[in-house]
C-alpha cells in the first residue's frame, strides 16, 4: 500500500505528503487498513528528525493520525472530523462529493458569511463560517445529526487532541 509505505518511510517530506493524502482519503477499506497499522505508523513518525522547515506541518501529520484513530475506534461518520479541524473548505468538500452545499449566505451581497451543508453519507447538517486571518479557515458547527435527529455528535476525540504539549510528533 503506497500510503502506508510513505507514512512509515521515516522521511519527513514523504510522511507529510502522505498525511495530506490521508486528510482527503474517503475510501473506507484503505482507511481501515491504515488504521490497523496506526501503532506502527506512529512509531515510525516518532523517529523522524524534523528540521525547522517542517514545524508548520506538525498539525497536518497530527490530524492524519487523529483521523486514523477515529476510523479505528469510532463508528461515527467521517464528517464528524469537520468539527476538529479548520482547514476543511466546504466548497472543496462539495466539489469532491463529500457534502452538499444547501445554501450560501452572503454579507452585503458580496462576502460569504456562512454555508449550510449536509453530509452525503449520513445526512448531518452543518453551518460553516468562513474566516480569514493570515489564511482562510472554516469553523464548522453541527446543526443536526440526521441519524438521531439530534443536534450533537458524540465526541470521539482523545482528550489530548489539539493540546500542543501532547503532539506525538517532535522536533529534534
Amino acid at each position: 500500500m503506497p500510503l502506508l509505505n510513505d507514512l512509515t518511510s521515516k522521511n519527513a517530506q514523504r510522511t507529510w505528503i502522505a498525511s495530506n493524502a490521508v486528510r482527503h482519503l474517503r475510501d473506507k477499506g484503505e482507511l481501515a487498513a491504515l488504521a490497523q497499522e496506526l501503532d506502527h505508523i506512529r512509531e515510525c513518525i516518532d523517529h523522524i528528525e524534523f528540521n525547522d522547515g517542517f514545524r508548520g506541518y506538525f498539525m497536518d501529520i497530527e490530524f492524519a493520525l487523529h483521523k486514523l484513530e477515529h476510523v479505528r475506534r469510532s463508528h461515527e461518520c467521517i464528517c464528524s472530523l469537520y468539527l476538529t479541524d479548520d482547514l476543511f473548505n466546504p466548497v472543496e468538500e462539495a466539489r469532491q462529493g463529500n457534502i452538499d452545499i444547501l445554501k450560501t449566505v452572503l454579507l452585503d451581497g458580496k462576502w460569504v458569511d456562512h454555508y449550510e451543508c449536509r453530509c452525503v453519507l449520513c445526512g448531518a447538517q452543518y453551518s460553516v463560517e468562513e474566516n480569514e486571518y493570515d489564511h482562510r479557515w472554516w469553523a464548522w458547527r453541527l446543526l443536526r445529526n440526521a441519524d438521531t435527529n439530534s443536534c450533537v455528535h458524540t465526541p470521539c476525540l482523545p482528550e489530548s487532541y489539539g493540546d500542543s504539549a501532547s503532539l506525538r510528533v517532535g522536533i529534534r
